[in-house]
């Protein structure tokens, strides 16, 4: 195997060619029927295949010349004199003509290349620098063997830009379809209404994100959400919610042993999650619906979450009676006065455990939050090492309505005192 690397492509279609073929032209014939190359594009690599030696020169020339500038290969071709195309499983959205100047409409040329994945089973869509405007993009692989993976290059580097009052890309789909194993990372989302919606979702994997530009929510889910993991995902400036799980998608049940359409979050892990600036919802909305019956949510993980600049509650929480694990929080800010109705964290019924966080105040008397954390009679709530209190009184630090266990707490500048507790059960 002979490795021919590209390089920058800085000099046009036609100097990325002459490389390639050069490439080619250099293997040694050392008897060996099927030499591999492999080459790379920007230093990512996007294919390995083989190549046999025409018996002569002038075969192998006349064969080069038989590949165009700009043509596109997908899936296993045959070239006469013994080129073939194995399926590198990477495609470039610019090689399906997306152009990346923020003014171009590139949504046909960017679903082509994800159609394209779709149909040999998964593989890499990659976005290399540049504003791709797009809306109404849809991922959906109901046996996706490979999965498929949406890789930018970088999230200030690569953004795709949406129009007012449309989703910019939908991951899975209602009834008997749905998304799995798809991963999207290092580029930005920016405006749409929905800048992500999730879909009957499974094994969503989502790293090194930005969502901006005043959508009305940056991460929106319904349907059924399992296993999905965020790392490294900052939200701003969205009019809504930042994020907003376990909504219903207006499915039906659907018979066999596919549950869809049911919405909840189950099973989930959310590290380094940044949500700032949302000015008309919580911050981080967790939530089960009906379908039938009222379904539960829960078994989620949330490590390291910083709320900074939101009009309303930082984190709410319904109908989580699986269970919410939040560690590491810290969150300031309920800049929405002279209300004081907010809290930094809410939880209606469901099961809450909080740790090792700080719940700070802003200075300015009139922006607060009137609870730092609000439970209800129906929720059951374990606090341990968590500081609460700032420069700003509140009515109360926690409003604590069902609490299993209250350890290692420092409580600072409660109006009325550090601490309310109402409806506590005898038994506790």
């Amino acid at each position: 195997g002979t490795r021919a690397p590209f390089g920058k492509h800085r000099g046009g279609e036609r100097d990325l060619m002459a490389n390639f073929l050069d490439s080619i032209f250099r293997l040694r014939d050392d008897g060996n029927p099927n030499k591999q190359l492999a080459f790379e594009l920007d230093g990512l690599a996007v294919g390995t295949h083989f190549y046999r030696p025409p018996p002569t020169a002038a075969a192998s020339t006349a064969t080069l010349a038989a590949i165009d500038l700009g043509q596109t290969f997908t899936g296993t071709q045959v070239f006469d004199g013994g080129f073939q195309d194995k399926g590198g499983q990477v495609y470039n959205v610019k090689a399906y003509g997306a152009v990346g100047d923020g003014v171009t409409d590139d949504t046909t040329v960017i679903q082509a290349g994800q159609d394209a994945l779709e149909a040999i089973g998964g593989g890499v869509l990659l976005f290399p620098p540049g504003n791709f405007k797009a809306s109404g993009l849809t991922i959906a692989m109901a046996a996706a063997a490979k999965g498929v993976v949406w890789r930018g290059s970088g999230r200030n580097a690569t953004t795709i830009t949406g129009t007012a009052g449309q989703d910019i890309l939908t991951v899975g789909v209602m009834d008997l379809e749905r998304a799995d194993y798809v991963t999207i990372s290092d580029m930005t989302f920016s405006g749409g209404r929905y800048s992500l919606r999730l879909n009957n979702a499974l094994h969503f994997r989502g790293e090194r994100l930005l969502f901006t530009g005043g959508s009305q929510i940056g991460i929106y889910g319904e349907g059924t959400l399992e296993w999905m993991y965020l790392d490294t995902v900052s939200i701003g400036a969205c009019t809504t919610n930042g994020m907003s799980l376990g909504n219903a998608n207006g499915g039906a049940a659907p018979g066999g042993a596919i549950e869809l359409n049911f919405p909840y979050v189950q099973k989930c892990w959310f590290k380094n999650l940044r949500i700032s600036d949302q000015s008309g919802g919580a911050a981080l909305k967790i939530t089960a619906g009906v379908l039938g019956t009222q379904l539960v949510s829960g078994h989620i993980f949330i490590d390291g979450i910083g709320l900074e600049s939101n009009k309303r509650d930082g984190v709410d929480l319904d109908q989580c009676g699986l269970g919410v694990t939040i560690r590491r929080l810290f969150t300031e800010h309920a800049l929405e006065a002279p209300t004081n109705t907010f809290s930094a964290v809410r939880i209606g019924t469901g099961e809450l455990n909080i740790s090792d966080s700080n719940i700070s105040q802003n200075a300015t008397p009139a922006f607060y939050f009137k609870y730092a954390i609000e439970t209800t009679p129906t929720s059951i709530v374990r606090i341990n090492n968590v500081t609460t209190g700032g420069t700003a009184p509140v009515t109360a630090d926690l409003l604590l309505a069902n609490i299993a266990s209250v350890r290692d707490c420092l409580l600072v500048g409660g109006q009325t005192s550090g601490l309310s507790i109402t409806a506590v059960p005898a038994s506790r």
